[in-house]
């Protein structure tokens, strides 16, 4: 009788950041009677990020009753997203001779998705006050952590922050978040400036944007 144990519905290795290897380990067990063949023990990973193998790199492996043999398992995340994997076991157990268990995890690369990627007022009429949204959204995998917003040197004193959340904050996958930017024609001429966001997003750290009235 095939068993793996702990005796889980499902292997997770939880969240792995990209380019980090992770290694679980689970044992094969015979809980029957009979001695057991195991013939052949893979992993059916679409990302092609899950690897088993058995000790010395065994190819197939013999289990006397109640006895145990450890399968490693290793992800080497080198590809981000959501790992869908199945550990596939073939035994002689006449029962259930192929035994499945799902292989859960997550490969986290988050990445910052500003839209829209410039602010333009256009012409404001003196006097008027006018707020214009930012809306940010993590569009890679895992929490993204949004560390700082300001302005950058040389910007008008004319633009300002409404709302600004406590920083730092973070957005979970396919998250959005809105920032507030206010100009305020208080004279009359062309004022430019720029955000810039700050966040853990391994590809680009700070993204800015530009702002023009």
């Amino acid at each position: 009788v095939i068993a793996v144990e702990p005796e889980e519905r499902a292997i997770d290795f939880g969240d792995v950041p990209r380019r980090q290897r992770r290694q679980v380990t689970v044992q094969a067990a015979n809980l029957g009677g009979n001695s057991l063949f195991i013939s052949n023990v893979t992993v059916r990973d679409p990302s092609n990020n899950v690897r088993v193998s058995l000790p010395n790199m065994a190819m197939t492996a013999t289990l006397d009753s109640l006895k145990r043999i450890p399968l490693t398992l290793d992800l080497d995340a080198s590809q981000p997203g959501i790992v869908d994997a199945m550990l596939v076991i073939t035994s002689t157990d006449a029962t259930r001779p192929t035994l499945e268990i799902p292989v859960r995890g997550v490969v986290t690369e988050p990445r910052l998705e500003v839209r829209p990627t410039m602010l333009a007022w256009g012409n404001t009429p003196l006097g008027w006050q006018v707020a214009k949204n930012l809306e940010l959204k993590n569009v890679g995998f895992g929490a993204l952590t949004v560390k700082r917003i300001t302005f950058v040197g040389g910007t008008s004193n004319l633009y300002s922050f409404k709302n600004l959340p406590a920083l730092p904050f973070t957005l979970a996958t396919a998250a959005r978040g809105n920032i507030e930017i206010e100009f305020r024609a208080d004279a009359m001429a062309s004022f430019n400036g720029s955000v810039s966001i700050e966040t853990d997003d391994p590809v680009q750290q700070i993204v800015e944007i530009p702002l023009t009235a």
